[in-house]
């Protein structure tokens, strides 16, 4: 068990300590019958805040020009009088299982973290001298899944086979949100995030089109057209997600006497990205198909490229999301010991010495038609991720090392 208290000038009261308790608890079972050699039961809980950042509390005064006077303006941003951290508290639960003496084991943990106090932005009158509003609300929930399977199907003396597997899987809602939905990012008719009370804080917002008269989408979006008709605009309509539905790991290290093999390969499933690039070749028609013939739903003459175009994007957003499932070898390695005599011959104060070569991100398999699915233009924006504008391409990189140990 521990405990934590912060305190920051970010915060309107400087002086207040916000208090983080956490604890965790396991206990292990030596069952030894059968296959199961041990198994633990664990359970944990934990509080962490994130501060405000500068400028969440402060209005900022910036230099102006009025008439060739030099003025000081203030920022059209004001705090809420008190302006606190985030609070987050996750609390999680799992078992872990050792098998075949120990030549298996299992470890598997559920979670959930639950963020209060959000610091969001609410829009004010004009007449009240600024245009923004900072304050904490709002609540977001995530759950998650997470596993991990290890298996020796080799050990011997001179052969050792050791093989990993992971699995994770998280599903994020905003439970409570005291402004009206919003956007943090996206490009308009390409694919936006949408805040939503209920809804999760990883979805693509887009337009459609209606099929049908009375297309029941028309009634599913944050702006509902009742009686929409064949052919209408479906505005703001849950057109896909950007987080993944899972991702898994295989990692597999073999040892046959000196020399070591190993490999890392990732499979993520599911999961979409706007592909802005795509569509910037499009305006400039010099996309792969631009010039090929329209084969549905076409204007007479039209190419495939003029069709993109003419539905996108006040018609169809969808034309520019791809799927983001990939399987990639992520890296691979093989290292060799010297043998202590040949150590010994030419360096008396080595106790070893290991070469190894490896290679990372040398394999991709996916659909996805930019350089790589796995993209974030954004850095590491917690929403804005998965859109793919002009990325540098990726890289293969090789790595040669020795390392001496004395």
């Amino acid at each position: 068990a521990g405990i934590r208290a912060d305190r920051n000038s970010n915060n309107t009261d400087t002086d207040k300590l916000h208090i983080y308790p956490k604890a965790a608890a396991s206990y292990r079972v030596p069952v030894g019958l059968g296959f199961v050699n041990e198994l633990k039961l664990r359970v944990a809980y934990g509080e962490a805040g994130n501060q405000p950042v500068y400028g969440t509390k402060f209005s900022n005064l910036s230099g102006a020009n009025i008439s060739g006077i030099q003025t000081l303006r203030l920022s059209s941003t004001v705090a809420a009088p008190d302006i606190r951290p985030e609070r987050q508290k996750e609390i999680e639960a799992g078992i872990d299982a050792t098998f075949f003496n120990n030549r298996a084991s299992l470890e598997l943990t559920g979670y959930q973290k639950r963020i209060t106090d959000l610091l969001v932005q609410q829009s004010l009158p004009p007449s009240t001298g600024f245009s923004q509003l900072n304050f904490n609300g709002g609540v977001m929930r995530t759950r998650g899944l997470e596993a991990a399977v290890m298996i020796v199907p080799v050990s011997a003396r001179d052969l050792q086979w050791v093989s990993r597997t992971i699995f994770s899987l998280d599903r994020s809602k905003i439970t409570d949100l005291p402004v009206a939905p919003f956007r943090p990012g996206g490009f308009g008719g390409l694919g936006s995030f949408l805040i939503r009370e209920g809804e999760s804080p990883t979805q693509f917002v887009g337009n459609d089109t209606a099929l049908v008269d009375n297309d029941p989408r028309c009634l599913q979006t944050s702006t509902p057209t009742p009686n929409c008709l064949r052919g209408d605009r479906i505005r703001n309509l849950n057109i896909g997600e950007s987080r993944p539905d899972f991702v898994m790991g295989f990692s597999n290290d073999v040892r046959y006497k000196a020399l070591t093999f190993s490999s890392l390969w990732s499979w993520q499933q599911g999961g979409q990205v706007a592909n802005l690039t795509n569509w910037l070749y499009d305006l400039s028609r010099n996309s792969i198909d631009y010039a090929d013939a329209c084969v549905a739903g076409c204007e007479p003459g039209e190419t495939l490229g003029d069709q993109r175009l003419r539905l996108y994007p006040s018609r169809v957003t969808t034309i520019f999301l791809e799927d983001a499932t990939f399987l990639k070898l992520r890296e691979v390695g093989l290292t060799l010991d010297l043998p202590a005599s040949v150590v010994e011959s030419f360096w008396s104060g080595a106790r070893y010495v290991r070469l190894s070569f490896s290679g990372r991100d040398l394999l991709r398999f996916t659909g996805y038609t930019g350089m790589d699915p796995e993209v974030a233009n954004f850095g590491d924006e917690a929403v804005a991720r998965n859109q793919d504008v002009a990325p540098y391409p990726p890289s293969r990189s090789f790595w040669f090392s020795i390392n001496v140990g004395f």
